[in-house]
């Protein structure tokens, strides 16, 4: 009698089919609004041992029903190599800004596999178990307003001088946020270009001088607006900074400290401030409003 038990025993458990384990393929995506399914592919480490069902939390600025809709839940079918997360993006007519995006106007939503029914266990390792996606806006920009930036190295010629022009979102809870930075776009010159539908309130606006030998570096940051009016009703306004070797900032690092030095103000079309610009006892970067920005 005990033979014949223990015999069974082990029969059963050499029956057992391992588990297979399930993790996001990638960390994070980015899709266009218009998109219709965004759909997020999921590991296995072996083919699925039967019909497995994945749980999953949603966090983000996306909001479910106005942004998109999903069920919270996924099926991996008997034997497939590998699962897929789909979410339905809506395309609404509604403008859509997170600032903790940088580069990217749109909404972020943060997939968290939460749980599993059937045959499978989720990793182990939690950064494989959540997943960014970034809904990209898709809604026409129109061209608001137009900042260039150009210099004189003191003799009416750019000289040696390399400068840069970022451009910061003021954020009032995170502080600046770069939405864009122009650096390469010509020898004496640096243009960048901000939407109709950037939310309102204050941006910031770095002139880095990266490099050169002027000690008598005049530089000019010049507004056009082609919707809306700027300050007094005008559409075009220019300010005068100088700056001298004690601002270069030198071969700066990565994600290196910049100084805002000039802000302005946008209320729906207009915009209903702009500041003189400040100079910094040294570098173009100071203690003042302080933003990050990497240079490639």
């Amino acid at each position: 009698m005990l033979i014949v038990v223990a015999l069974q025993f082990f029969s059963c458990k050499e029956d057992e089919v391992p588990p297979a384990i399930i993790s996001f393929s990638s960390q994070i995506s980015t899709v266009s609004e218009g998109v219709g399914d965004a759909i997020i592919r999921i590991n296995l480490s072996k083919a699925a041992p039967g019909d497995i069902i994945v749980n999953f939390t949603l966090v983000g600025s996306a909001q479910i029903d106005n942004d998109f809709k999903t069920s919270g839940s996924f099926t991996i079918p008997n034997g497939a190599l590998e699962g897929e997360l789909s979410i339905s993006i809506i395309d609404d007519a509604v403008f859509e800004f997170d600032p903790e995006i940088t580069n990217v106007f749109g909404e972020s939503l943060e997939i968290t596999l939460s749980g599993v029914s059937g045959n499978g266990i989720l990793s182990d390792s939690s950064g494989e178990l959540t997943h960014l996606l970034i809904i990209q806006e898709n809604d026409p920009i129109a061209r608001s307003i137009t900042i260039g930036l150009s210099w004189d190295s003191g003799d009416g010629t750019p000289g040696d001088v390399d400068m840069d022009l970022i451009l910061f979102y003021l954020d009032p809870t995170n502080g600046p946020i770069v939405l864009v930075a122009a650096s390469s776009i010509g020898t004496d010159f640096e243009k960048i270009a901000l939407g109709t539908p950037a939310p309102d309130g204050v941006y910031g606006l770095a002139f880095r001088y990266f490099e050169g030998s002027s000690n008598d570096l005049t530089f000019t940051s010049e507004f056009e607006v082609e919707n809306g009016t700027l300050p007094g009703g005008g559409t075009t306004a220019s300010f005068i900074g100088k700056y001298t070797q004690a601002n270069v900032n030198g071969d700066v690092s990565q994600n290196a400290t910049v100084q805002i030095v000039q802000t302005f103000e946008k209320k729906g079309l207009n915009y209903v401030a702009i500041s003189d610009i400040t100079i910094p006892d040294s570098g173009s970067r100071g203690s003042s409003l302080l933003g990050k920005v990497s240079r490639k």
